[in-house]
């Protein structure tokens, strides 16, 4: 009777390790297929090639950037708001800026265009003149008064708008190691992460160009280096 018992007792806990080792199974197979659903889940759908996408601060509006032209889209109903084509050549980087007013977009000829979405007003144009490729750029302030991209291919710039003329001036940050390819501003704008070619994440200070933080030859990548929403992580991949 004693080993009746004790074989009793050794089935159930054997039949509830069991239970839970297939309850556990049928949980992640069940989460594994509401992620593959949601990860299939279409919000936009653009007539060509996409080549960057960016959401602005509330989420209420996304932007697409293609072959010479750039779509801004409602996010509730997936429909297009307008198309820009001011550049004339492929968008190779587009951002909102932090109040959600501003628009930037970068052209594969070295054009950075910077506009108001609230008025009709003519967008701004900075061209990059040195030959050197601007691959990426971002708002410096929550508005859209002042930018920051690379010049001459490692120089790390600051690009100010004048108030009488709003035409921009511009101020040297700092100079990189090697060429910049992608340029990403914190949420308070004090600091600038900046993606090297040589596999370099460098974080400097906005105001002075003081280097703050430095992880050499992190990651060689095409992909563009980008802060968290808290600015306290940024984020690196590698083309593998």
């Amino acid at each position: 009777k004693w080993s009746e018992e004790l074989f009793l007792k050794f089935c159930t806990v054997k039949m509830n390790s069991c239970r839970k080792f297939f309850l556990s199974i049928l949980i992640i197979l069940s989460t594994m297929e509401t992620f593959s659903q949601g990860a299939g889940y279409i919000i936009g759908k653009a007539d060509s090639a996409v080549y960057t996408v960016s959401w602005s601060p509330e989420g209420s509006i996304f932007a697409t950037s293609g072959n010479n032209f750039v779509l801004l889209w409602y996010a509730d109903t997936n429909t297009t708001i307008s198309f820009l084509v001011e550049h004339g050549v492929p968008v190779v980087s587009c951002r909102f800026s932090r109040d959600g007013k501003w628009f930037l977009s970068v052209g594969s000829d070295n054009s950075v265009i910077v506009r108001n979405l609230e008025n009709s007003s003519r967008p701004a144009k900075i061209k990059e003149s040195s030959g050197y490729a601007v691959t990426d750029g971002d708002f410096l302030s929550e508005n859209g008064f002042s930018v920051a991209f690379a010049t001459k291919g490692r120089t790390l710039s600051g690009f100010f708008r004048l108030m009488e003329t709003q035409d921009f001036i511009q101020k040297k940050i700092y100079d990189a190691p090697a060429p910049i390819y992608s340029v990403d501003v914190n949420t308070d704008g004090t600091k600038i992460l900046i993606g090297t070619v040589d596999g370099r994440g460098i974080i400097v200070d906005s105001a002075s160009g003081e280097v703050l933080q430095e992880v050499p030859r992190y990651v060689k990548s095409n992909i563009k280096m980008r802060f968290s929403p808290d600015g306290k992580e940024f984020a690196a991949a590698s083309d593998e």
